[in-house]
């Protein structure tokens, strides 16, 4: 079973103004959106899966047991929930169980560096985990086979490429309509960190189709997730852990430009863009004006 250890930045200080969403929401909603997520990493990977079956017992009697199902992909999660060291979050409110999540309370000049304080943490932790992984707290994976294709992506192209998914929001009413909302930037801009010519696109075949998976024009994804291999080359650049606002700002920074500038950057052709991919919990197309960037 694979072993996966996750950081969570998570603050919330009421802000009309706030370049981010955790600021114009209400805390009951943001604490509902951060719910969601944490709740969705448990039953995709963590909670036990069943089945039920008639069964003949000595005593003559037929009863139904459960016996294990969906065990292979099944993972032993390990989620830290990072805050700053005062009261700027909402997980009183959260309606998951304690144990479900660690508080990190991180020591910062700076609440804005929060996200590195998370890829800190996260180092703290080198050599005891398969997996490490970064995600912002409104990030839903609902994909039971996401570590499974990260494990594939991996032994096809080998350490050096990282696959980010793809982010989308619902919209509509019903919200049953999907939008892939990160808008692609100028390659003048996002060229000074990605490198187009080298391997642009990678291929492979899978599930009897061949899919294809291009060095995007956006790589932010509000997350990411590293094999143990990878994480050691990613500890190795001692300046992923400086806090920056390079790209963006120091969230964008820390889960994308780390990225960048350690490895090779890849996402699915968005022919296929649901192979690998999160929901944008609690952000619809509509609450961002002339097409902003979700962010």
């Amino acid at each position: 079973m694979l072993r996966i250890l996750l950081a969570m930045p998570h603050f919330y200080k009421s802000d009309p103004a706030s370049e981010h969403g955790f600021g114009h929401d209400a805390p009951e909603k943001r604490a509902a959106i951060v719910s969601d997520c944490v709740r969705a990493l448990r039953l995709t990977f963590s909670t036990p899966r069943t089945y039920s079956a008639f069964v003949s017992e000595a005593d003559g009697h037929i009863y139904v047991r459960k016996f294990p199902a969906d065990t292979w992909n099944a993972c032993e999660i390990d989620l830290a929930i990072c805050t700053t060291m005062g009261e700027d979050h909402v997980l009183p409110l959260l309606d998951v169980p304690e144990n479900w999540y660690k508080q990190v309370k991180v020591v910062l000049d700076n609440p804005r560096h929060l996200p590195f304080g998370c890829l800190q943490y996260l180092r703290q932790h080198r050599g005891e985990y398969d997996y490490y992984g970064y995600l912002e707290d409104d990030c839903k994976i609902t994909d039971p086979m996401f570590f499974q294709k990260l494990g594939w992506f991996e032994s096809m192209f080998g350490p050096d490429a990282v696959l980010l998914p793809h982010r989308f929001c619902r919209y509509g009413n019903p919200k049953i309509q999907k939008i892939y909302g990160d808008p692609e930037m100028q390659e003048n801009f996002i060229g000074k960190w990605m490198n187009y010519q080298r391997r642009p696109v990678l291929s492979a075949p899978w599930g009897g189709q061949v899919l294809h998976f291009r060095k995007p024009h956006n790589p932010h994804a509000g997350c990411f997730f590293l094999s143990a291999a990878q994480f050691e080359r990613f500890c190795a650049r001692k300046e992923n852990f400086q806090p920056t606002a390079e790209f963006i700002s120091p969230l964008e920074s820390a889960a994308t430009l780390t990225m960048m500038k350690t490895f090779d950057v890849y996402k699915p052709d968005f022919a296929q863009a649901s192979f690998f991919e999160i929901e944008h919990d609690g952000v619809d197309k509509d609450d961002l004006p002339n097409g902003k960037q979700l962010l």
